[in-house]
This record gives structure tokens, sequence and C-alpha cells, in this order.
């Protein structure tokens, strides 16, 4: 009668490097889903997130758009108006900006949302839609979703919403550019021109474009 040998132990060693590496992958996940969501926020307030590193980005997705007729890009839409200007509304319809004097080769972006128009004729315009998180709005347009924090870069210099009231309305903007920081407080239909950006507070929009 043959006695079988009994099975080994697992190895303690073993055991403990598997806890160890399973432990690590979990907090490498969580790190990257908190890190992707504080990126997300930051967009959605107008603030920069620097990406650490150099990740591998999705290749853009093309669309074409066509007057009064919206695409779904993820939580946005776009829309090109009678005017030819393009619009992007959020999920709940409300209206964040109208980007003006679009043109091939131009690029325009709504914090994370970015849009390059590869064609642009009167009928419709060809655009490739990319997101890059963490990003400023960039661009000549009407930004209607005011809000503290909200930045607009533009070639020549940028722009800051540091306060907003929309019962006045008033803004107070600070501008950026190859020179020390101005901060200007602008009321209803007030305009003016720092650092080559031309702006004009109306009752539902802030205009900015590049200054002649």
């Amino acid at each position: 009668m043959s006695v079988q040998a009994p099975s080994p132990k697992p190895n303690k060693v073993v055991w403990a490097l598997t806890a160890v590496l399973c432990a690590c992958t979990l907090v490498a996940l969580w790190v990257t889903g908190a890190r992707i969501k504080a990126m997300k926020i930051a967009a959605r307030r107008g603030e920069v997130i620097e990406a650490a590193g150099n990740p591998a980005e999705s290749a853009p997705s093309r669309v074409v758009l066509r007057r009064d007729q919206p695409v779904r890009v993820e939580h946005f839409s776009l829309r090109r108006n009678a005017a030819g200007n393009v619009e992007v509304v959020d999920a709940k319809e409300r209206p964040l900006v109208e980007f003006v004097r679009i043109a091939k080769g131009q690029l325009r972006r709504w914090q994370e949302l970015q849009l390059s128009f590869a064609e642009v004729s009167a009928e419709e315009a060809t655009v490739d839609v990319d997101f890059k998180p963490g990003a400023a709005c960039f661009g000549a347009g009407r930004y209607r979703a005011l809000r503290p924090g909200l930045q607009v870069q533009l070639a020549k210099g940028s722009v800051t919403v540091t306060a907003w009231d929309p019962q006045a309305p008033e803004a107070t903007l600070k501008f950026e550019g190859p020179g020390p920081a101005v901060e200007r407080k602008v009321a209803l239909h007030a305009d003016g021109k720092i650092f080559g950006v031309a702006f004009r507070l109306e009752r539902e929009h802030l205009l900015l474009d590049e200054a002649e």
C-alpha cells in the first residue's frame, strides 16, 4: 500500500510578494483614476493641470458640421449657426461658447474640448475633435459660461475671469501678455484692447478676439 506524500505548503515569501504586487496595482489604479477625475474637474473650472509624463493620446475624431444640424461629441454638442459660427453646448443644452471668425487651419478650444478646422466653407465645416484634459479655452469667441477661474488664451495674450457678477453684469478680468499682468473691472458694454486682446462685455457673454 502506497502512501501519498503530503502536498507542499505554499511558500510564505511567494504569498507575501503576491500580496505586495496586488496592493501596488490597486494603488496605481486608484491614483490614475483620481488624477483623471481631478483634471476633468479642473478643466470645467477653467484651471490648468499639467499632465505628468508623456502619455499616448488617442487620435482625434473627424466630424462635419452643417448649419442647424447638431453633432454630439461625448458630453458636448456642436452646432453651426446661421452666421456660420460654431456653438458648443453642454449635456443640459446650456450654451458654453460661440466661436467666431473660424477658418481653415484654425484651432479653438472650450477647456478640454479642442476643435481643429480642417476645411471651412459656406455650407459646412470639417473639424478634427480632440480632448486635452486640463487645457484652457483658446480662440476668438463669445464666451457665455462665465465663472471665476475661467481662462481664455489667444495668440498674443490670455484673459482670466477673477470675479463675475451675472446680475450687474460685471466682471473682473486679469490680462497677461508680454508685460506685467493687468487686472480690470469691466461693466456692461465696456470694451477695450489689452496685450493684443480685444474684449467687450455684453449681458449674456464676454466677447474676446484678436486685437487688430
